[in-house]
């Protein structure tokens, strides 16, 4: 679908979903919600000012190496402008490899603004929230599946989600690395 070249606003209690190409500026408004594709798909825009709700849906396939088939995608032509929040919505399993999304394409377009929240979803359920630092948003939840938690990191300079499954040998190491450095130090001040 291609909506009007002169822009759409999406006001609060108001939803803009679906695979489609707009012109102008679309403005989500705060209240409003974005929900590219039909879970998932690829919304392309000229310029984008997202103050609302932002829904990016993850399928049950575990590589989810296409964007637009496999997640949602946004590409964005002129101008991007982060605001309000960002849900990532997984469903099913996720790669035990380290898995890169291109959620926000833009190109040589320098992105303004920050999001407000970046939570977690498996389906319906709130998993947790991400932390930012800077333009990077970071956390480690566990969507469930498998056998230890997924450390989630989003760039809002790249556009990009990076996912990597913790597996629990990962967490022993550190256990044992920390269990050593304390008894070194322990060590020290007793003699």
């Amino acid at each position: 679908m291609t909506l009007q070249n002169g822009g759409v606003t999406v006001a609060s209690g108001g939803t803009l979903m679906g695979n489609f190409t707009a012109g102008g500026t679309t403005a989500i408004q705060s209240g409003g919600t974005l929900s590219v594709g039909n879970s998932p798909g690829t919304g392309n825009f000229s310029t984008l000012t997202l103050a609302g709700t932002n829904v990016m849906e993850f399928n049950t396939n575990a590589s989810r190496s296409a964007a637009g088939t496999d997640f949602d995608t946004i590409n964005i032509s002129t101008g991007l402008s982060y605001g309000g929040g960002m849900n990532l919505v997984f469903a099913g399993l996720i790669s035990n490899n380290a898995v890169a999304f291109d959620l926000f394409n833009f190109g040589v377009v320098t992105p303004t603004g920050n999001f407000a929240s970046v939570n977690i979803f498996s389906g319906a359920t709130l998993i947790g929230s991400l932390t930012r630092t800077a333009a990077i948003w970071n956390g480690a939840l566990n969507l469930g599946y498998g056998s230890g938690s997924q450390d989630f990191s989003f760039s809002q300079t790249t556009g990009n989600l990076i996912v990597i499954i913790t597996e629990p040998s990962t967490w022993a190491l550190l256990v044992l690395g920390l269990i050593a450095v304390i008894t070194s130090r322990r060590r020290r001040r007793t003699v």
